[in-house]
């Protein structure tokens, strides 16, 4: 019977600390959502910044299916700011054209004109190179991976961004306090064990001493 509260006890202590974990882990990354939701809203609403970052990463929601099978229409796209250097043949960049349009496309070939690196890119679903070619400037930043499908619905979140960094404030809030209730809870649970402890040892010496 020993045996079998030993096992018990602690089968709920590895419960507890599992949901810990899990609790420390949510609030981790809602705390790290709602920074980068303040910081884009910020750069969005008041820099006016053209692409949102967040410490150089920036989110794409693509609309055009000149890259498949590699990246379909409505994946999310996360690219990083790289440097000059870093870009290499096949790598896939998003880039700003003349007339204003981003696009992701491959480099399928690098060049110098007038001793400025120049970048060649396709499309993998488009039968052609792409017109012109691509200065560093123009480049937003190098393609690290995508989240198939989910593209539409964070370019929604993105236009409601000042809502959603209060929605996420609001459960923040309610996990931390729904943390620190319990903890009341749990140390007045306590007390109570140990005045009931208390008493019931008072009275087994009173009685012992009377008999």
């Amino acid at each position: 019977m020993k045996y079998q509260i030993e096992e018990i006890s602690k089968q709920i202590k590895i419960e507890k600390t599992i949901k810990k974990i899990i609790k420390t882990i949510m609030l981790v990354l809602l705390i790290t959502l709602l920074i980068s939701n303040i910081i884009m809203f910020y750069q969005t609403n008041i820099k006016h910044a053209e692409i949102p970052q967040v410490a150089g990463i920036s989110v794409f929601n693509i609309v055009s299916e000149s890259m498949e099978p590699t990246i379909n229409v409505n994946d999310l796209i996360v690219i990083r700011k790289c440097k000059e250097s870093e870009i290499k043949n096949k790598d896939i960049i998003t880039y700003k054209k003349e007339d204003g349009t981003v696009v992701t496309h491959r480099v399928i070939r690098k060049n110098k004109e007038k001793g400025e690196t120049v970048y060649t890119t396709k499309g993998d679903n488009n039968p052609v190179e792409d017109d012109g070619v691509v200065k560093y400037s123009q480049v937003h930043g190098k393609y690290v991976f995508k989240i198939k499908g989910i593209g539409g619905f964070v370019e929604k979140l993105q236009k409601n961004n000042g809502l959603i960094s209060v929605a996420i404030a609001v459960i923040i809030f309610v996990i931390l306090k729904n943390g620190r209730d319990k903890k009341k809870e749990n140390r007045k649970i306590t007390r109570e064990k140990y005045d009931i402890k208390k008493k019931r040892d008072e009275y087994n010496a009173k009685n012992k001493k009377n008999t």
